[in-house]
């Protein structure tokens, strides 16, 4: 889960058997006390049922950035996307909205169970690895050192906490 600046609450579903996998954001614009679909305060804004572009299947972790993108994990393809509505429809599904933010192959990295994502003070991505097979799990810090807007080499990703 994550709130953005204008108060829009972002939930990842990852889906199961035929349901796809998708992010929802709400927000209660009637001050009900209730978000409801019906008043139009919740909104599926990316689903691997209607997308055409890059396809999220099991969708873990949310966090928004400062810059208002919204950052979202996939644990099938070990990477991060960073998701955006550049084509002002209301989603995410089109192709181009979701980019590359992070990928495990370049960087020797596999986040594998990327349970959580945050942004820490000066723009460093914190991601915790679960490792559902050992008791070792992991925290990494992600820093975009070179300024091209994603993760991309092994130098702009270390090791911040490991258990044993």
């Amino acid at each position: 889960m994550a709130f953005d600046n204008e108060g829009y609450l972002f939930i990842s579903d990852a889906g199961a058997g035929a349901s796809p996998s998708h992010i929802t954001r709400m927000r209660d614009n009637d001050a009900d006390g209730y978000c409801s679909a019906a008043a139009g305060e919740v909104n599926v804004i990316y689903s691997t049922a209607t997308t055409t572009g890059s396809t999220l299947t099991d969708i873990t972790g949310l966090a928004i950035r400062e810059d208002g993108f919204l950052i979202a994990s996939d644990v099938n393809s070990n990477n991060m996307h960073r998701l955006s509505d550049s084509g002002i429809d209301g989603d995410a599904n089109d192709a181009g909205e979701q980019p590359f933010f992070f990928i495990s192959d370049s960087t020797g990295v596999i986040l594998g169970d990327s349970e959580s994502i945050a942004f820490a003070p000066g723009g460093a991505v914190v991601v915790m690895y679960v490792n559902p097979s050992s008791p070792t799990d992991s925290i990494f810090r992600l820093r975009d050192n070179n300024g091209n807007g994603f993760m991309s080499n092994p130098a702009e990703v270390n090791t911040f906490w490991g258990s044993a």
